[in-house]
């Protein structure tokens, strides 16, 4: 029987390229059919899932972004985000594990088995805590389980970018300014993914492959760092998993099908997800 994925986005066109992802996944993947449908928010709405996902929100650190939101503010803010998705900001952080487990419960028991995947692509920020540090909480690129969670702003802001980065951020702070544009553009050009960064479509490709090999195959990530489903912590990591050959190591190659030829794959696309 061939494994499902419900593929839900809420990325703008302008930003992920999703007929290129469906073509990738036609390509490489064997078993698998893709239903593609709008954000999961806005196909599994109800009022009582706004309240929910409103109070997924970490506050404090949404709140160090501009978005010192209360609880009302925040539910007229879900409410127009599940219907116009391009409006998600990415300053606005969400509990990584409360929100998976909510939307978890959305999931009805039919779809629920472990032959399909629930595939949310969002621009949401997610933080979760590590084990011990209690007050250490750390940007996601992806949460796995069922739903699986990929964050274009994870992968923006969750890898770290190089040490002179960091150094020159903190020489400038301490003037009370930004890094001017022209400087990051002169120094730091292509070493790290960027909000609107045309490289974000194949970089997101990797991720999806790790959420199917997880939840289809049992494999988790990868030592190889040539490898896309490599652990990357940091920028330059990422790019070279991702965006450099080969895709995929030795042992991980055979878990797919990278020479283009057909697969059983089928594409569907309800819900408008235009």
């Amino acid at each position: 029987m061939a494994h499902i994925i419900y593929l839900y986005n809420e990325i703008p066109e302008a930003d992920l390229d999703i007929k290129r992802a469906l073509r990738y996944l036609a390509d490489h993947c064997r078993f698998i059919e893709i239903e593609l449908r709008r954000g999961f928010i806005a196909h599994f709405f109800s009022n009582e899932l706004i309240g929910k996902l409103a109070d997924c929100w970490n506050n404090e650190l949404s709140a160090e972004r501009g978005f010192n939101y209360n609880r009302a503010e925040r539910l007229d803010y879900e409410n127009l985000a599940h219907l116009k998705p391009g409006g998600i900001s990415p300053q606005i952080i969400y509990n990584g594990w409360q929100l998976l487990k909510l939307l978890q419960a959305q999931i009805p028991r039919g779809e629920a088995s472990p032959d399909k995947l629930h595939l949310i692509l969002t621009p949401r920020l997610l933080v979760t805590m590590d084990e011990g540090e209690p007050r250490r909480q750390h940007a996601r690129t992806i949460i796995m389980g069922q739903p699986s969670i990929i964050s274009a702003s994870g992968l923006v802001e969750a890898p770290a970018r190089s040490a002179e980065y960091y150094l020159l951020e903190r020489a400038y702070q301490m003037l009370g300014q930004d890094i001017p544009e022209a400087e990051l553009e002169e120094r730091f050009a292509g070493k790290f993914l960027t909000y609107h960064d045309p490289r974000l479509t194949e970089v997101m490709l990797g991720y999806i492959m790790q959420a199917i090999a997880y939840s289809f195959m049992g494999e988790g990530f990868c030592d190889d760092p040539h490898c896309r489903l490599f652990n990357a912590h940091l920028q330059a990591e990422m790019l070279t998993a991702q965006l450099e050959a080969p895709e995929f190591c030795e042992k991980h190659r055979g878990l797919f099908n990278p020479g283009g030829q057909k697969t059983t794959l089928q594409q569907h696309a309800i819900d408008n997800p235009g």
